[in-house]
């Protein structure tokens, strides 16, 4: 005769071999809810980490350390949630559950282990680990995939769904990494890499630069400060028509400051500029600026640190500040090396 203990241990053993198994298809469905929700929540933090920097005008490590926060985000949304339930929000929209091989919802130490395999598959093989984990449900007999195997658990389907509102939610998941990019690119960060030399040996060609583009939404910018700003380049030599490219400069003269080069060194107001950033002393021919010349309200001069080697407001003359893009706050170079850009003085 058996106890009470592994009679309820049989009962919930066959439970789940009566349950039906969620599929591939619904699997695929609650993940893409899933990245949905979880692109909200990294565009929260990179957000609330940006307007940190911004509003508090300090450094860019505020904005790494709420940046970085996506990462134990990620494991608390599918690790709390599954304890607790056995559902995230896209399993709960798709009426999955995920179950231990008691029948209940995973201890924390199984939904480490199997958010941490999906995890490991996902970046030691980038693309394919993941893509491999959901195929192995369509192709096993019991539909479960490689991190269920690691972490014996089971995803049973528990309730119905409404189909038009999880392919909506599914679709707009599938998409939303895209969105929040662009997003970002498009009001917070701008990323750019540079080509050209103009401003060695601060910003080196091949290096990622990355600017704040909410930097001047209540500031003004300041002496110093290096900016991603789009300039006016001629289509061709002699040519009145001119493109848009975009390019990094530095700022070294506000509306009213008085500029002039004189033996290679620029003078503001009447005071000789200590610039430690460049590299050797320019030319003073400014076919772009008469000299002295008096910066007109709404724009400023900027100029390469690679002064004999840019194509900068000597040539083009001032800039209006409504072309500037952002502050950089990062230079980031071909081998992983971050290196942040202090405001001027």
């Amino acid at each position: 005769m058996l106890d009470q203990g592994t009679a309820d241990k049989q009962r919930h053993v066959a439970g789940i071999k009566k349950a039906t198994a969620a599929g591939f298809f619904l699997r695929v469905l609650a993940r893409l809810i899933d990245v949905l929700a979880l692109s909200l929540i990294v565009l929260v933090l990179i957000a609330v980490g940006l307007l940190s920097t911004v509003c508090a005008n300090t450094d860019t490590s505020t904005m790494i350390v709420w940046a970085g926060l996506a990462g134990p985000a990620t494991l608390i949304y599918f690790v709390g949630f599954t304890t607790r339930g056995g559902q995230t929000a896209g399993k709960w929209l798709t009426g999955i559950r995920v179950i231990d091989s008691q029948g209940q919802p995973p201890s924390l130490r199984t939904a480490l282990v199997r958010q941490v395999t999906e995890a490991c598959l996902t970046v030691l093989i980038p693309v394919l680990g993941g893509l491999c984990n959901y195929l192995w449900v369509a192709v096993s007999p019991n539909k479960r995939s490689l991190h269920d195997l690691a972490a014996r658990t089971h995803v049973i389907r528990v309730g119905r769904y409404s189909p038009a509102l999880v392919l909506m939610l599914s679709g707009v998941g599938a998409l939303s990494p895209f969105v929040v990019n662009c997003a970002v690119q498009q009001y917070w960060i701008s990323c750019s890499i540079v080509r050209s030399s103009a401003m060695e040996p601060t910003v080196q060609p091949g290096d990622l630069v990355i600017a704040d583009r909410l930097a001047y939404v209540h500031d003004e910018p300041a002496i110093g400060d290096v900016v991603l700003v789009k300039i006016p380049v001629p289509l061709h030599q002699g040519a009145p028509a001119v493109s848009v490219v975009i390019s990094v400069k530095r700022v070294v003269g506000l509306p009213g400051d008085v500029l002039c080069c004189r033996q290679g060194i620029l003078w503001r107001n009447g005071e000789a500029v200590r610039e430690p950033y460049v590299r050797t002393p320019m030319e003073c021919k400014w076919p772009g600026l008469p000299q002295p010349y008096r910066v007109a309200r709404g724009h400023v001069v900027l100029l390469g640190d690679n002064r004999d080697n840019s194509y900068d407001s000597s040539h083009y003359g001032p800039v209006p500040i409504a072309s500037i893009i952002g502050q950089v706050l990062v230079v980031a170079s071909p081998e992983g090396e971050f290196e942040p850009v202090q405001r001027g003085q």
